[in-house]
């Protein structure tokens, strides 16, 4: 068992993403990451703030899968490239460190909300994309699309993204690597109206009847646009599904009847068209905004295990279901949640709006991860 390793001025509590940096210690590249704790240890450099340039900053990264950041692992001196440093049989994230009976990558965010954060917490629900603003965002209520063009409107390559709140919530990563790369992007979401072909359980059954009749003039807008590439995504892990009765879905049925549901979307699309469909992002149980207006002192009081945050068999059915029907499948989770509890706050960006959508501040910053998943499956690979 590992002893306390204390942190070495209570400065340090105050500044972003410094919980475990001395205060002498040198920053270059500003990342939170000591520059001897990087040359340590060789995974990231002391130069470079996003060491491999998939848009996550180095201090957020878990390079063992021990669910410690790099930060955490500097601030309990263990070994980022090490599941378990000491080799005592138990993975650092399990240690207890201070002995107080809570493991240690439960409190590695035990740390004030940094200076300076952006969006702040009490604006985080309005730092969303630009389609709100752009009435291109279909309510409940609207069956009609109301497409919008982002990025190269000259571009060869057309890309659509198309799918409810959970997909536009990519757009500004979508825009931001479309910009660099010169692609053009149409946007064809609607609130709480899925890609796949299901019905979910509503108050008003009008809101149901709207998105079938959105959902059928998407598909015939793509059949009639054959974009390059059409980019899928949607709430499938929290939507609570019905039959064409109005009759609750057991849950144990949901996943397959989401998988069915996928399947016959997908077998709609274009000959000519590629599809990506991307893996849902963590739901918490928590709205992080609101809590950390309540308790800024402690970002830890606002995180979610990522073991209650996603569903890793829903992930794997819906991936399998995608990439049978010749679709790509992208899973984005390792750079919205890089490791356990799901950080609220990396450097000094708010990562979430609410409970299951993350802001367009952080969104645009994984711009590089979503231009990865773009290109290969543009590539067919």
């Amino acid at each position: 068992m590992r002893t306390s390793v204390g942190v070495s001025s209570i400065l340090a509590l105050v500044l972003v993403l410094t919980m475990a940096l001395p205060v002498t210690a040198l920053d270059s590249d500003d990342d939170g990451l000591a520059d001897d704790f990087e040359t340590r240890w060789g995974l990231t450099s002391p130069d470079l703030a996003d060491s491999d340039g998939n848009g996550l900053i180095d201090a957020a990264e878990d390079h063992d899968g021990d669910r410690l950041g790099a930060l955490g692992e500097q601030r309990y001196g263990t070994d980022p490239g090490v599941v378990d440093t000491d080799g005592d049989g138990v993975s650092d994230g399990d240690e207890d460190s201070d002995g107080d009976g809570i493991i240690d990558s439960r409190q590695q965010d035990q740390r004030p909300a940094p200076a300076g954060l952006h969006p702040e917490p009490k604006a985080a629900w309005w730092d969303r994309p630009a389609n709100y603003d752009d009435v291109c965002h279909g309510d409940q209520f609207d069956p009609d699309l109301h497409p919008c063009v982002y990025g190269d409107q000259e571009s060869d390559t057309n890309i659509v993204l198309f799918g409810d709140s959970h997909a536009l919530q990519w757009l500004p990563a979508l825009t931001a690597a479309a910009d660099e790369a010169g692609w053009r992007v149409t946007t064809l979401t609607k609130a709480a109206c899925p890609p796949a072909r299901v019905l979910s359980g509503r108050k008003d059954p009008v809101a149901g009847t709207s998105c079938e009749r959105w959902r059928e003039k998407a598909l015939r807008w793509l059949a009639q646009e054959e974009p390059d590439l059409a980019i899928l995504a949607g709430g499938g892990r929290i939507y609570k599904l019905v039959d064409k009765q109005g009759e609750r879905i057991p849950e144990e049925e949901r996943t397959q009847r989401w998988q069915a549901g996928l399947e016959l979307t997908l077998a709609e699309l274009p000959e000519a068209t590629r599809a990506v469909v991307l893996a849902d992002t963590p739901f918490l149980r928590t709205n992080p905004a609101t809590c950390l207006e309540k308790s800024p002192a402690d970002l830890s009081a606002c995180v979610t295990p990522r073991s209650a945050a996603i569903d890793p068999a829903f992930d794997l059915a819906e991936g399998k279901t995608a990439r049978a029907a010749g679709a790509a499948y992208a899973d984005l989770t390792r750079v919205v949640c890089p490791y356990s509890p799901c950080p609220v706050v990396i450097g000094d960006v708010m990562v979430w709006r609410n409970r299951d959508h993350i802001t367009a501040t952080f969104a645009e910053l994984l711009a590089p991860s979503m231009r990865d998943a773009i290109s290969e499956a543009l590539a067919g690979e």
